[in-house]
């Protein structure tokens, strides 16, 4: 349910409730198959469960819109997000096999809650024609609370995302042949990832991305791209003993259009 009203000229309240669920997969409800040596003893076992339901989100959203002149809009966004039966990989009951071996089984179930709430801030400004500046920022706080002993999904995924993320891009044309782009974008630092045993993170980072294009005729642009240009490499994600950081690049690109 969305609804808007618009108490000015070129200002806009709006707010929306929304509901979504993710249904269960045949993984999750089927799956048989051994986690460990299967002539071991015990061997863990991954087992389906009839009895795992949907995850189900109730998600609120309040914004303002604001045009105070013809070259400069704001938009303001604010959310709240309740999370119900969220999934988590819990023990069961060990039994024994007919060959004798002690089955421990791993099922899924729904046994977490959670929240995330946090605020959207963008700025346009047009300065002088032909040129464009957007600035943006985003902050979210996420709370997972896990009621069995999958922690793991838990207090690991809730350090996952980052909480902070900003940039700055500018879109300016040199007269009718030439363009000049730059992106500036900051990431603040990811505290912890799943499936790592340390639950190592990502640190903060910030970087540069230029586009120097030229329009050579109507069909053809031919563009210089540099990525990643203040620092030699850094890394966004992964664990840390599979981890690839991205390096400083350059490329050109050629593009034809009808």
């Amino acid at each position: 349910m969305r609804v808007a009203w618009l108490p000015r000229e070129r200002r806009t309240l709006w707010a929306a409730i929304s509901r979504a669920v993710r249904v269960p997969t045949r993984f999750e409800r089927d799956i048989r198959v051994d986690a460990s040596d299967p002539a071991g003893n015990p061997v863990i076992r991954l087992v389906g469960n009839d009895d795992f339901e949907s995850e189900e989100l109730i998600a609120y959203e309040a914004g303002y819109r604001w045009q105070p002149l013809d070259v400069l809009s704001l938009d303001l966004a604010l959310f709240y997000n309740d999370y119900d039966k969220l999934a988590t990989v819990e023990p069961g009951t060990p039994f024994i096999d007919p060959s004798g071996r002690v089955i421990i089984p791993v099922e899924t179930q729904n046994l977490m809650t959670g929240r995330t709430a946090g605020a959207e801030l963008q700025v346009d400004w047009q300065p002088v024609e032909g040129w464009r500046l957007t600035a943006s920022y985003s902050h979210i706080d996420m709370n997972l609370s896990p009621q069995g002993m999958d922690l793991n999904r838990g207090e690991t995924v809730e350090g996952s995302t980052p909480r902070n993320l900003a940039g700055l891009s500018s879109l300016l044309s040199l007269g009718e042949k030439f363009e000049l782009d730059a992106r500036l974008r900051y990431q603040s630092r990811i505290r912890s990832q799943p499936l790592t045993l340390a639950g190592e993170g990502v640190d903060s980072y910030a970087e540069l991305d230029l586009r120097l294009g030229w329009r050579a005729s109507e069909q053809w642009m031919i563009s210089l791209v540099g990525q990643n240009l203040l620092h030699d490499e850094h890394a966004e994600f992964g664990p840390l003993e599979a981890r690839g950081n991205l390096e400083r690049a350059a490329y050109l690109k050629a593009e034809w259009r009808l």
